[in-house]
């Protein structure tokens, strides 16, 4: 029987966010994101807010470690821990768990960091494409779920295989109902932009007094955070188009239609922010007029126009790392 509070198998939530320490924390900076970076919200983006909530299906064994450290000598409590996995013969558990990985780094490529609550933007021009993207994920997510809780109402009695003594069936759902309702998969669009900072007061009006000392700095950090992200966002794909215009002898190198839009997507996101440094802009401007003007056929037809791209985002490369504002 799985506990009401799933302790018991413990409960791992991808959530794209960064826990504030306590809900003075959330109220403070939730409003300090709005009244700060009202005008970015107003702008060509759009807030995303991404969550799978699944169960790790591990436990610790207190028997099973406290014989493991009587047979070893060790003093410490803290010398050793039996932790069982509960199908850890389950092909299609490990599924669900590589696809909501996967699936996770998609959501991550397709957006752009936007403070540390969590959120992240993608651009509303692209907005459509994403959600078809997510929701068609989201569709697969619990195809997924209804083929291991249907494993689970037919094969459950092989776990006790599979685990020996360490089995408990008092661990486990008593129905596929109970396992299915374990699984969640939540895309969400908070509508910040439709919220005057006089109703923002009222929906928080319980935590008035938290909101009292908010200070630019908060915002100030924010912004910092995010032109941090661009930068290494933006850094690696650079790296490889360097790396992919560079001929070889007579040979060049060969290149996927991606490697510019790569790029140029990042660039999008940014854009549509309208929170750029001075060099940011700079940069971003320098990327659209060397790309967007060709494509990767032109690329590939020309030595000299690789030679004259490669110089190009060379240089804006090495302008990224004389920044120096994330470990390269």
């Amino acid at each position: 029987m799985i506990e009401d509070n799933n302790t018991a198998v413990g409960i791992e939530s991808f959530v794209d966010i960064a826990q504030p320490r306590n809900a003075g924390d959330t109220v403070r900076e939730s409003l300090t994101n709005f009244t700060q970076n009202n005008a970015t919200m107003q702008s060509g983006t759009v807030l995303v807010e991404f969550t799978v909530t699944k169960p790790t299906f591990a436990r610790k064994d207190k028997t099973e470690t406290a014989k493991l450290l009587q047979k070893t000598g060790a003093t410490a409590k803290q010398a050793a821990n039996v932790t069982k996995r509960m199908f850890a013969g389950c092909d299609e558990l490990r599924d669900i768990d590589l696809y909501v990985l996967n699936r996770r780094n998609d959501h991550k490529a397709a957006t752009m960091r936007y403070g540390n609550l969590g959120y992240r933007l993608t651009t509303r021009a692209k907005w459509f494409d994403y959600h078809k993207m997510m929701t068609g994920f989201e569709k697969v997510f619990y195809e997924k779920v209804d083929v291991f809780v249907d494993w689970y109402a037919r094969e459950h009695k092989i776990i006790e295989d599979w685990l020996g003594t360490l089995y408990d069936a008092n661990l486990y759902p008593r129905t596929p109902e109970k396992l299915r309702g374990m699984f969640d998969w939540r895309l969400r669009y908070p509508e910040w932009e439709d919220y005057g900072s006089d109703d923002i007061t009222d929906m928080l009006d319980s935590h008035r007094e938290m909101l009292v000392d908010l200070s630019a700095e908060t915002a100030r950090v924010m912004e910092q955070e995010m032109q941090n992200d661009f930068y290494k966002r933006l850094y690696d794909p650079l790296k490889n188009m360097c790396e992919k215009l560079s001929d070889v002898g007579d040979k060049k190198q060969t290149f996927r239609d991606t490697l510019i839009d790569n790029v140029l997507n990042i660039v999008d996101i940014v854009r549509a922010s309208h929170s750029l440094d001075p060099e940011m802009r700079s940069i971003c401007n320098d990327l659209e007029s060397t790309l967007r003007p060709i494509n990767c056929d032109a690329l590939r037809d020309s030595s000299y126009l690789r030679s004259e791209t490669k110089t190009k985002v060379d240089d804006v490369r090495a302008r990224i790392e004389a920044l120096n504002t994330f470990a390269m």
